[in-house]
């Protein structure tokens, strides 16, 4: 049985596959010869393997990994009260988390915001995980992207931002909580 994480990826690749098959079959197949055919082939079995590659083994998420940490409940525990806490909840299926990562979470941005008293925590949500549902929904939310961050002083009463953010919201909530601190 395929599990749950990959019916979209696996449904989009069919789609794809499908719409080969078709050109192939409609104008291709039927119309060319030799090295021509050859190549409209080698075209669109090329276009399905670029979609399969994205889809499947291109890595789960482009921000730099230095500054993210796996969220771990036992750490994540660890830390609060101890240092400020940003957690981001994201998923490889999220288009809105992908735009995120490749607009907000860039290298250089990752830069202005790491500092020794914060920790950047990635929940991942791509494949369900009970104990980082059970803390999106104690955040009260039952979508992400969502960005939570948990002051040092006050660790239980994290600010929270929703659905589409910039760099300068995050810096802001980021500063915002340090100063609590």
């Amino acid at each position: 049985l395929l599990p749950s994480y990959l019916h979209i990826k696996t449904l989009v690749l069919l789609l794809v596959l499908a719409l080969c098959l078709f050109v192939w079959g409609k104008w291709a197949g039927p119309y060319l010869g030799g090295k021509k055919k050859f190549l409209a082939g080698s075209g669109l079995a090329a276009c399905c393997a670029f979609v399969f590659a994205v889809l499947f083994i291109v890595p789960l998420h482009s921000e730099d990994r230095q500054y993210w940490q796996a969220f771990q409940k036992q750490e994540f525990f660890a830390q609060l009260g101890q240092k400020t806490v940003v957690l981001k909840f994201t998923a490889d299926w999220c288009p809105t988390c992908k735009v995120l990562e490749q607009t907000v979470f860039t290298q250089s941005n990752m830069e202005a915001l790491a500092e020794d008293d914060v920790v950047f925590m990635l929940a991942d949500m791509t494949r369900f995980d009970e104990d980082r549902q059970k803390l999106l929904t104690a955040l009260e939310s039952a979508s992400i992207p969502l960005l939570a961050v948990f002051p040092e002083s006050s660790p239980y009463s994290p600010y929270i931002v929703r659905d589409v953010y910039t760099f300068e919201t995050v810096k802001k909530v980021l500063d915002k909580a340090r100063r609590k601190s």
